[in-house]
């Protein structure tokens, strides 16, 4: 079994429009009263990122707690984000014992084995152990008839990591991001005016980031397949306000949006070739740089493993249609959160072979690594202007039962300037694997 721990550092991107400074000051306000809400005695201190001005980082501290109480197992989403700092909600539990009651205290556990089935009372497959909470609904209400209640059924009061979850915080200000994800709007660099596509949009993050950028001024088209995460990217945007109108949300396969494959340019929600300033490709991948996680060898997995391979030929499909749409001049920015070649280097390889109209271009900023030198043909100058974050934890060595060496305990003082560089330094490193390829489309194309 090998067990990854999440980013020990919580990266908050601000609205472009609102003061950095200020927010700081009412987020630490809110921290303070929530962290004391659970029983702590003091709220991390939070600092600005020197090099992403508009990002806030929060870092997370580990808590070296004990399986304690009687175990409720829950699915392993559900446990991956009680350690990113969510609570547990009733869909997630699989098995609960029967003397459990509302109010009592229960050792959450992640069932990595793939093995717990929904509705038992002892599970003794192969789990993670996430942290201690309090029930908040009955055995009855959470596993009656075939109907999956909704809402909160655990309050994790003592997860093993620390970091509560912000996602009513100042909503219309700050947005929670992993680091590479808000890098991703910065090397697209939309301008005031700009006509942008974001290609595969859900869950909206990296749009509401980009419709941030523009400040109200040019337009953005949001596509994605499935119509409820368009909902929800539609949900994000209305906490922006007047700035999202300059947002178009629709429900679509991105492969076929250009007119031209129809034959009829006044079809609805389709567009002309050259028609976007600036195109991002946040393709759908196999998301092995995400964090945290656990694998272990069992079928599933080897299922997941042959799924992999189906990757790369949808990713070229949505690559190619926007080299279409994209005008002569504009930039395409390509993003994956995985870590495999084939999705990564190896597309950007055969992009520059299929449309020779493309040349790779910097990255402003450039925080994560280069592309792998030893798996492709790419050139050094070509690897260099690619961005490629490797998933890991500089700063935690992780052994078995959770031993981990934590980030030092900072003062209520004022942090010193080299104790705020250092640890911004590790939330660089700190992060999810993620791939980031900025190309300029030639105007002899």
């Amino acid at each position: 079994m090998e067990i990854s721990i999440p980013p020990l550092f919580t990266t908050l991107r601000v609205n472009e429009t609102e003061q950095v400074d200020s927010v700081i000051k009412e987020l630490e306000a809110k921290l303070k009263i929530l962290y004391s809400a659970n029983g702590y005695s003091e709220a991390p201190v939070i600092f600005q990122h020197s090099q992403l001005k508009s990002t806030i980082v929060i870092p997370t501290l580990y808590q070296d707690i004990m399986h304690s109480y009687p175990p409720v197992i829950v699915d392993h989403g559900c446990g991956m984000a009680v350690l990113r700092g969510a609570d547990v909600f009733v869909p997630g539990i699989l098995c609960m014992p029967t003397g459990v009651q509302v109010g009592d205290k229960v050792s959450v556990c992640a069932d990595i084995g793939g093995s717990c089935l929904r509705g038992m009372t002892r599970y003794e497959g192969q789990m993670l152990f996430v942290g201690n909470g309090v029930m908040l609904k009955s055995r009855n209400d959470i596993f009656k008839g075939n109907n999956i209640t909704k809402g909160s059924g655990i309050r994790m009061e003592c997860p093993i990591f620390l970091s509560l979850c912000l996602n009513d915080v100042l909503p219309s200000k700050i947005f929670a991001q992993n680091l590479p994800s808000i890098i991703v709007g910065h090397v697209l660099n939309p301008q005031e005016g700009d006509i942008v596509l974001d290609m595969c949009a859900a869950p909206g993050g990296k749009t509401s980031h980009i419709v941030s950028l523009l400040r109200g001024r040019g337009r953005l088209v949001a596509v994605d397949r499935s119509s409820s995460k368009v909902e929800k990217i539609k949900q994000n945007a209305a906490k922006l306000g007047q700035m999202a109108d300059v947002l178009t949300v629709f429900t679509a396969d991105s492969r076929k949006l250009c007119s031209d494959d129809s034959g009829d340019k006044s079809e609805e929600n389709k567009f002309s070739s050259s028609y976007f300033d600036k195109i991002l490709l946040d393709a759908p991948c196999s998301a092995l740089g995400q964090r945290p996680k656990c694998w272990l060898e069992n079928q599933s997995n080897v299922n997941k493993m042959k799924n992999i391979k189906s990757y790369p030929a949808l990713q070229r499909q949505l690559f190619n249609t926007a080299v279409r749409l994209l005008k002569p001049g504009g930039t395409l920015v390509y993003s994956t959160c995985t870590t495999t070649v084939d999705e990564n280097e190896g597309l950007v390889e055969w992009a520059l072979d299929k449309h020779p109209c493309l040349k790779l271009s910097q990255h402003t900023p450039h925080i994560g690594g280069t592309g792998r030198q030893e798996v492709t043909n790419l050139s050094p100058s070509n690897l260099h202007s690619l961005q490629y974050f490797t998933p890991g934890s500089p700063v935690t060595c992780v052994q078995e039962h959770h031993n981990v060496h934590t980030i030092p305990k900072l003062s209520n003082n004022v942090p010193s300037l080299t104790n705020l560089l250092d640890l911004e330094a590790e939330c660089n490193q700190d992060s999810i694997g993620f791939f980031i390829a900025k190309f300029i489309k030639s105007n002899e194309s």
